[in-house]
């Protein structure tokens, strides 16, 4: 993890921060069941994210407002959001329920590491995201290609990440797909770094000729 001087400092000054807006109801999803205040769904589900991250990673000393908000996440509240996901298939496809993903694993990290109880239902909400990013790219007679060069929202890179950090962190990933399917032998499916180094497969450059660097 990266070391410096002041690190603990700046992750609780600005891990804080979505505190101030996620109990907010902004005019774009002020009508969304749990996540909303900071201006996009997507951002609200981040800010909770960061939360979690920053208790987790910094000094603690904001643990009580941490722990305050961890009690947004009832029951009844988690099955309101599941039905809104259900009802709007596309709603956050992908980036949004790939953020709910990384917001699920951190989430259960915080709760083991504070003996909290974890709502009954709150694995169903990250398997239901999960096996709806999964149906997006691997769905019933269709293979999305990725699209790894845009820098915009619907670049797949990020969501594509998620969703495999999601199945390791389950380690039950598999029991997501459907029995017959297989995953496609793409430049997307997950190798590790000793099988590309064993392999020799050569890297193509995605930097279009003549782009300089960029920071």
């Amino acid at each position: 993890m990266l070391d410096f001087d002041g690190r603990i400092r700046w992750i609780d000054t600005l891990g804080i921060i979505p505190s101030r807006c996620i109990e907010r109801v902004d005019d774009v999803h002020g009508d969304r069941t749990l996540f909303h205040g900071c201006y996009d769904w997507h951002s609200s589900v981040h800010g909770h994210w960061a939360l979690f991250r920053m208790d987790l990673t910094g000094s603690g000393r904001y643990h009580d407002v941490v722990n305050q908000v961890s009690k947004r996440f009832t029951e009844e509240k988690i099955s309101a959001v599941i039905d809104e996901l259900e009802q709007a298939t596309q709603f956050e496809m992908p980036y949004g329920r790939a953020w709910l993903l990384r917001l699920v694993i951190e989430y259960e990290k915080w709760v083991q590491v504070n003996h909290a109880p974890l709502p009954g239902n709150w694995r169903r909400l990250g398997d239901h995201a999960a096996e709806s990013l999964r149906a997006y790219y691997l769905g019933e007679g269709h293979r999305r290609i990725p699209d790894i060069l845009s820098n915009q929202y619907s670049n797949d890179s990020f969501s594509i990440v998620q969703l495999f950090d999601y199945f390791r962190h389950r380690m039950d990933g598999r029991s997501l797909l459907p029995s017959k399917t297989t995953l496609p032998n793409t430049s997307w499916t997950a190798t590790s770094t000793s099988t590309q180094r064993r392999t020799k497969t050569p890297v193509r450059s995605c930097r279009p000729s003549g782009a300089g660097s960029t920071s």
